[in-house]
């Protein structure tokens, strides 16, 4: 992205994944909520975001706030 590359290639199982990020003092906040919460033995909580985006529409959406990147990823198969 730094070098105006106009294509990144990702591996598609990795382009695919799906994986909750989030800013360190609100994961911490969230996970002081739930332990002190009454009865939260019989409770699961998710501390993520709602809609979490594949790492290929991170990629893309970080290229272009960040770095003002308007290039494509693609994802490479398997059958390649």
């Amino acid at each position: 992205m730094k070098d105006n590359r106009p294509v990144i290639i990702l591996d598609e199982g990795y382009g695919n994944w799906k994986w909750t990020k989030g800013y360190v003092e609100n994961i911490a906040a969230g996970i002081v909520k739930a332990v002190e919460t009454p009865l939260r033995d019989s409770k699961i909580y998710n501390i993520g975001k709602t809609e979490t985006p594949t790492n290929k529409k991170w990629i893309e959406d970080i290229g272009k706030v960040y770095y003002g990147w308007h290039g494509q990823v693609s994802k490479l198969t398997k059958n390649f």
